[in-house]
């Protein structure tokens, strides 16, 4: 249907422009081109109104590895905050244990 195929369209638009306001955080260096050359097809590139003659595929495909990229990103830091935690609550352990060793309360 038509109609199906224009509001699919319409979707990717607000979600690459919602893509596009987010600008480049939430995206690891390595990933940045991705909103610099808009997937290697000006698709974000809205000055050249690129977004208009892309193809729905690309449009999608590229809306995809930038939100892979940006969910890699989060999980990565995640992963960092956590070890940070872990190591936090080792040290302290440590403290706690040398402490109460050295108080000579045993």
């Amino acid at each position: 249907m038509v109609l199906d195929g224009l509001e699919r369209k319409e979707d990717l638009q607000i979600a690459i422009e919602d893509q596009q306001e987010m600008g480049l955080d939430g995206l690891e260096v390595e990933d940045k081109y991705l909103m610099k050359i808009g997937g290697c097809r000006g698709i974000v590139n809205l000055d050249d109104l690129e977004i208009k003659r892309t193809s729905a595929e690309h449009q999608a495909s590229w809306l995809q590895s930038v939100e892979a990229a940006r969910n890699a990103f989060l999980s990565r830091r995640q992963q960092a905050q956590a070890a940070r935690w872990r190591n936090q609550q080792s040290q302290d352990r440590d403290v706690y244990v040398t402490s109460y060793l050295f108080s000579g309360a045993r």
